[in-house]
């Protein structure tokens, strides 16, 4: 059984980035800085103690020269993959290649528009990623509609948005239509685009997405009495019932109405179980 992810990696993902680092020492945010942790030694790869450096693409006063390599630390990785993809989707819109919106939030992603139609606008999200599971870096897409201002949220936007199937009834099939327009927008749209420029080298994305081997989730089960497992919640509680409530009073109220000597009286008793209460102070 595979999985199909909304995942489109690049050809390559092995990557040796030239960077300007020093020590961080609390520099608050700055554009074009990222605080990250790296190796001490000058040697790529990830056996030699890490610490904290304060690191940018560019050259900066007391930084030194440090030869980055991509599996060192994913996430100034996938930061950088960031600043040349976006870099990539502005040269696009500036030669009218495409029409997107760049989001250099919180959120960091490029939003290509697929379709600009009178109740909205349908478009791919892509966002760099790293997937750990196959060691690969990328971009997540994934599928949005933008109901513009003033149209109400009738059925054709639900429609529009794969909420709704083409009877008007809920679609169950949501999932699969999305993946369908992802891979349609990857065929005749994104591998249209060219590659990705890293640092003055030229990397393509693959014309697929990601499938990983998935396996089956064991049997759902309940946990009943002295550890007793069975998959009948009803069979299990009359097999094996859930232990009785502690007789050990729980608190006491103080200094209430009805209450005498720190004890509450009650004018029943329920079967096993007397309740009381202990105070807390």
């Amino acid at each position: 059984m595979f999985i199909e992810l909304n995942f489109l990696p690049l050809e390559e993902s092995n990557f040796t980035i030239p960077l300007f680092r020093s020590k961080f020492n609390g520099e608050p945010r700055q554009d074009g800085y990222f605080a990250a942790q790296l190796p001490v030694s000058q040697d790529c790869g990830h056996a030699s103690e890490y610490a904290y450096y304060r690191v940018s693409l560019s050259a900066y006063e007391n930084a030194e020269t440090y030869s980055f390599c991509s599996d060192e630390n994913p996430q100034l990785m996938t930061s950088i993959l960031w600043v040349h993809f976006k870099q990539w989707a502005e040269q696009l819109v500036s030669e009218r290649t495409v029409q997107a919106d760049i989001i250099d939030r919180f959120d960091k992603f490029v939003s290509f528009v697929v379709e600009d139609l009178q109740k909205g606008q349908r478009v791919i999200k892509a966002y760099p990623y790293y997937l750990s599971a196959t060691e690969q870096y990328g971009i997540l897409l994934d599928f949005a509609f933008r109901k513009k201002p003033g149209v109400p949220f009738d059925r054709d936007v639900q429609q529009l948005s794969f909420s709704l199937d083409q009877a008007g009834k809920s679609n169950v099939n949501s999932y699969l239509d999305r993946l369908n327009y992802l891979n349609g927008f990857i065929n005749n749209r994104f591998s249209n685009f060219g590659s990705l420029q890293i640092c003055s080298k030229e990397y393509s994305f693959s014309p697929k997405l990601v499938r990983l081997e998935g396996r089956e989730l064991n049997s759902r089960t309940y946990v009943f009495g002295n550890g007793h497992e069975d998959f009948d919640k009803i069979k299990g509680i009359k097999t094996k019932p859930f232990a009785l409530p502690l007789k050990e009073p729980l608190f006491r109220p103080h200094g209430r109405g009805g209450i005498a000597n720190g004890e509450a009286r009650y004018p029943h008793r329920t079967r096993g179980y007397e309740p009381r209460y202990r105070n807390f102070q």
